[in-house]
């Protein structure tokens, strides 16, 4: 397994999921939080194809491949992200629930705190 590659895509989702969480709720972040959103799934699967390719069974790679599946299988939120975009996406209460939603989904599915355990491991 190229441990820096892993390493760098971890950084990116982490880095991306920082971005969420440092949003004002302001008209345009809907954009931005789609795009973060999108960019966190897309490093999620490439680093769990990456590793589930390596064969690489430690503990903290086990914990974070369990967390990713989970966070990609139980959460969506483009249909929202859509319906928030066409009706409300000048408003800061709208966003702001997103915003929230998603980084509860985050941090609910221990997502984060497996992320930064797994790029302190490699």
């Amino acid at each position: 397994m190229d441990d820096n590659y892993i390493k760098n895509l971890l950084k990116q989702t982490f880095d991306s999921y920082k971005i969420i969480k440092g949003l004002k709720d302001k008209p345009g972040d809907l954009i931005t939080i789609k795009e973060e959103l999108g960019k966190i799934q897309g490093f999620l699967q490439v680093a769990m194809n990456k590793i589930v390719k390596s064969e690489n069974v430690s503990d903290s790679v086990t914990e974070f491949l369990d967390a990713a599946r989970s966070y990609l299988t139980d959460y969506s939120f483009y249909h929202e992200i859509g319906a928030v975009s066409k009706l409300y996406s000048e408003d800061p209460h709208r966003i702001k629930g997103i915003r929230l939603a998603i980084l509860s989904a985050l941090e609910k599915s221990s997502l984060i705190p497996k992320i930064s355990d797994l790029m302190q491991n490699l």
